[in-house]
């Protein structure tokens, strides 16, 4: 039996029904189909494979739930930007990525992180990030994925830094202000961008912080960043660790797989092997 997670509220919303019939129609003979608020009740059908229609927000509960039920999970993009697709190589046009989900036999070990309790995995980020994400929101029915881009620049303009203390696995790493924190496994985010360099098979968190300066500093983030030097610009503080405690204040807002969570201070943890993806032969 397929389990088949729909998340109505990605991109510009997801058709639970097409999606279904789509599934049926590749070869699943046995579908149930539930909507993202009621994940927890999917594990009492014994399901053999967890099929996720979503964005990327919905792609860490859903691998979390694979993990701990030992079944495949296969992703059918359904946001904005589908990042995680885009990193894992799955397609994002819906007749294959539905086929691929029902027939696909290979698949990849991926880690999971975890930012506290809550799993991801793309990135969680504070700072520019959840009011970057925000503005972006409002804008991405008309602009689709250009609207993180949108975002980010007017974030820019006004938020104020964060203050922050960052250990790695124990050991003093950062501490001061910075416009942004990132806390990495694919490190796929916004409108295609992502952290260079990470290791979805190495067990281990990247952290990239940029420390605040001058806003006209910005900018120059921006033109690296855009120039695929996310975590090698001059000035970036890169880490690589199995655990960061990053220590902001209380209620600090974090923009982790695209939803705006209030998290605070923070311990971020990964598990090496967690799940299972089904991905293209």
């Amino acid at each position: 039996m397929i389990a088949l997670i729909a998340s109505a509220g990605s991109g510009r919303g997801v058709d639970a029904n097409d999606v279904t019939r789509r599934v049926r129609a590749a070869g699943a003979a046995d579908v149930r189909t539930f909507p993202i608020q009621e994940l927890d009740s999917v594990a009492d059908t014994s399901p053999e494979r967890i099929v996720v229609a979503s964005g990327d927000g919905g792609v860490g509960p859903a691998a979390e739930l694979a993990a701990r039920l030992e079944v495949p999970l296969a992703v059918i993009p359904a946001g904005t930007a589908n990042n995680f697709a885009a990193a894992a190589e799955i397609p994002t046009d819906l007749g294959q990525a539905c086929r691929l989900a029902v027939t696909g036999e290979r698949t990849r070990t991926m880690e999971l992180g975890y930012a506290g309790d809550l799993p991801f995995i793309n990135l969680a980020s504070a700072g520019l990030a959840p009011v970057a994400g925000e503005k972006a929101a409002r804008w991405k029915h008309a602009l689709g994925p250009a609207a993180y881009t949108v975002g980010a620049a007017a974030a820019a303009l006004t938020t104020p830094p964060i203050e922050c203390q960052i250990t790695a696995d124990g050991r003093h790493e950062f501490a001061g202000r910075t416009w942004q924190v990132m806390v990495a496994i694919t490190g796929a985010f916004g409108s295609g961008i992502r952290v260079e360099g990470t290791d979805t098979s190495d067990g281990a968190l990247d952290l990239v912080v940029f420390e605040a300066g001058p806003r006209t500093e910005l900018m120059r983030r921006g033109w690296w960043t855009r120039r695929g030097r996310l975590a090698t610009q001059p000035g970036a503080v890169r880490a690589r660790a199995c655990s960061f405690d990053v220590d902001v204040a209380p209620g600090t807002r974090f923009n982790v797989d695209g939803e705006i969570v209030e998290l605070g201070p923070t311990c971020f943890t990964v598990k090496a092997e967690a799940f299972r993806l089904v991905v293209p032969a």
